[in-house]
């Protein structure tokens, strides 16, 4: 008797595409299969991850329901620091494991900060918009009460590992 491969199954929303070179070389090693699947809602996470040995996910709920219809299923791994779509305590009741990944995405969350920082000092939103209403004849006069950014003081809410990262990146511009 042939056994079946393990297989794994990343399910998420359209909008979180990722490579997932380094997850397929990783699973060839043990011989896993791993399957990209795009879901909406729970039925149908259940429905393409039915019988998965493990589920990776960023964003996708994965509920009392979704855990209690996944009987194949022995570990979710989220995408990020907290579990919030995970229910844990049902996974716990199915002797799922629900691991994350700490350090998931620091750089880019730290630049997206870093960038709308930018945006709000330079005011580009509402600059944006002015050009965009064929009003850029106003933009000169909001320009005005803007200065320059260094030299100013940047307030970091907390100082884990993203706030360090942004006030690393921060002092480049001489905040």
């Amino acid at each position: 008797m042939t056994q079946k491969r393990p297989r794994v199954v990343k399910v998420d929303r359209a909008s979180f595409r990722t490579s997932l070179a380094e997850e397929k070389e990783e699973l060839a090693k043990i011989g896993a299969e791993l399957v990209d699947i795009e879901i909406t809602n729970e039925d149908d996470i259940i429905r393409a991850a039915r019988d998965a040995d493990a589920i990776i996910t960023a964003y996708a709920p994965i509920t009392r329901k979704v855990l209690a219809a996944l009987p194949r299923c022995q570990v979710v791994v989220r995408y990020g620091i907290g579990y919030d779509n995970i229910d844990v305590e049902a996974a716990t009741e199915n002797n799922i494991i629900v691991v994350n990944v700490p350090d998931y995405c620091f750089e880019e969350v730290s630049n997206h900060a870093v960038t709308l920082l930018l945006a709000c000092a330079r005011k580009l939103v509402r600059q944006n918009s002015l050009v965009k209403q064929g009003r850029a004849r106003e933009v000169q006069p909001i320009l005005a009460p803007m200065g320059p950014i260094a030299g100013e003081t940047a307030g970091l809410v907390g100082c884990g590992h993203i706030a360090r990262m942004t006030a690393r990146k921060l002092q480049c511009f001489g905040l």
